[in-house]
């Protein structure tokens, strides 16, 4: 078992990792609430990771109205398009307000605005629905981190797959440098 001498258990065991990672500056929130995403369109954020530092993703909520939706990160993704709004991600410890999010090219748009295409996706994630809307909670979208590699584009991305127009609300955890 060679592989063994890579895992790491340095963190506490009654503290939540995320919350070690906001009193230490490291979390970041990153979301964007997109009006109107058509039938069978998208919308999502696309974010670089830094090439000397270990990034953390985390789903923390993902609502929407309308039917069903289709949510997946795709790694190395390949972005189009005229580009989408330029978003800025908000420090969790608001006691360390001096310290820099190291991601790189953080945007989101919907695929008017950026197309995103990609060969490798996480596993999809799936959100039921009728016209009442629903939400995912961070205990239900994920159940943990993600170590994302170094230097790669990401793009978290929410396909409509419902018969009306949808309002989609994406909010992630991201840590970096951990």
């Amino acid at each position: 078992m060679p592989y063994a001498a890579e895992i790491e258990f340095s963190h506490s065991t009654t503290v939540p990792y995320e919350d070690e990672l906001i009193v230490a500056g490291k979390a970041w929130r990153i979301g964007k609430y997109f009006v109107a995403v058509p039938i069978s369109g998208y919308c999502s954020i696309v974010f670089k990771t830094p090439a000397e530092a270990k990034t953390l993703y985390k789903a923390a909520s993902i609502g929407k109205t309308g039917g069903e939706h289709l949510i997946t990160l795709i790694e190395a993704a390949r972005i189009g398009g005229s580009g989408g709004a330029t978003l800025t991600p908000f420090q969790l410890n608001r006691n360390k307000l001096d310290l820099v999010c190291r991601l790189l090219d953080i945007t989101a748009g919907d695929n008017n605005a950026q197309t995103v295409v990609g060969d490798f996706e996480t596993p999809p994630d799936y959100l039921s629905g009728e016209n009442q809307g629903s939400q995912r909670s961070a205990d239900k979208a994920t159940s943990s981190f993600i170590y994302l590699k170094p230097d790669t584009v990401y793009a978290i991305k929410v396909q409509n797959l419902g018969t009306t127009v949808s309002n989609i609300n994406l909010l992630m955890t991201i840590g970096v440098d951990v």
